[in-house]
């Protein structure tokens, strides 16, 4: 229990700095509203990537944690691009399959 507590929190760190990254660039108008979504899919998909390429090297708590990080940082980022930044591209259901897609590629690597 212990490893897999500390992976978690880990994770949940991760989550929330990435979070408050994107708020702090958000209040300061570092970077425009295309950026910073594409910044946040690049470090989603970079961490169910990393998670996925360490399951195979027998790392499996830390491989999950990875995982469900960039889940849950894909998630964010695709309801962002519908809610807040209200992208054309984004409506109800592109938005739906996008978020279908992450579960399905989520759940491959899982397995």
């Amino acid at each position: 229990m212990g490893a897999k507590l500390y992976a978690w929190i880990g994770g949940i760190t991760l989550f929330l700095a990435a979070a408050f990254f994107i708020r702090y660039s958000f209040e300061r108008g570092w970077f425009p509203p295309s950026v910073r979504a594409a910044m946040g899919y690049v470090l989603g998909s970079a961490l169910l990537l990393s998670g996925a390429r360490m399951r195979r090297k027998r790392y499996r708590v830390l491989s999950h944690t990875f995982c469900a990080t960039g889940v849950l940082i894909l998630y964010g980022v695709i309801f962002a691009c519908r809610a807040v930044y209200e992208f054309a591209l984004f409506g109800p259901g592109f938005t739906f399959a996008l978020m279908a897609g992450v579960t399905a590629i989520a759940f491959v690597l899982s397995v």
